[in-house]
């Protein structure tokens, strides 16, 4: 897969904050996961930083942090700051791309996609009648659904994915909802649901199916 000319600072591209608890970059990080909301030139408009449906706590002074925008098989790495918060929206400082680096992705593989799933809300040991959902992006543990209503966060849930010839039944929470509708024509509300307990033989199909259709979207632009 070719690797791309340009960082993604563009308004979806999903964003990792890594936040540091050591002066080394690599001792205790946790990463936390956002999303650019907007493009301004010098600054980010990013969600704020989510890890297992909890935000990072505002911090009392600018924080500096590690980020990386993951691009399919790759991923852009720069170190960042955040200067201050504007109600839900996270302010980060835009660097310049002389000094963001490329290199392999050897984390999470995240693709962006439109496929409907079945899902069920599970409560009071049952499963509820199936919905039906729309996978905006996807990766090897969790995705971003959207429906016509906001889920509440750690809700749990069944998804039955269709991968090409079979259906993947995967099961898991969600860690983080959008109370605001997006879209201009028709309304609809963003979720982000993290997989649970994944076997490794669904965790492989999930990843070919990844690595497949990050493929294809790389071959239709050439």
């Amino acid at each position: 897969m070719k690797a791309p000319e340009t960082p993604p600072f563009k308004e979806s591209q999903p964003i990792d904050i890594v936040v540091s608890g050591a002066s080394e970059p690599a001792d205790n990080e946790t990463i936390y996961f956002s999303r650019i909301l907007s493009v301004k030139k010098d600054v980010l408009l990013i969600a704020p930083p989510v890890l297992d449906g909890i935000v990072l706590s505002s911090p009392l002074e600018p924080l500096k942090v590690r980020c990386r925008l993951p691009a399919g098989l790759w991923v852009w790495a720069f170190n960042g700051l955040i200067p201050s918060i504007l109600g839900d929206t996270w302010v980060l400082q835009k660097p310049p791309e002389s000094e963001v680096i490329r290199e392999p992705h050897r984390g999470n593989i995240r693709a962006s996609v439109t496929l409907e799933v079945q899902a069920a809300l599970h409560m009071a040991n049952q499963y509820f009648p199936e919905m039906t959902l729309r996978i905006l992006d996807i990766g090897s543990t969790g995705c971003q659904l959207a429906g016509e209503r906001p889920f509440i966060p750690h809700s749990v849930m069944r998804l039955r994915i269709p991968l090409g010839g079979q259906t993947l039944e995967v099961h898991g929470k969600i860690v983080r909802t959008n109370p605001f509708p997006q879209g201009i024509h028709q309304h609809y509300y963003v979720s982000d649901f993290q997989f649970s307990n994944l076997s490794p033989v669904n965790r492989d199909a999930l990843l070919a199916f990844i690595l497949e259709h990050l493929a294809e979207n790389d071959q239709n632009k050439k």
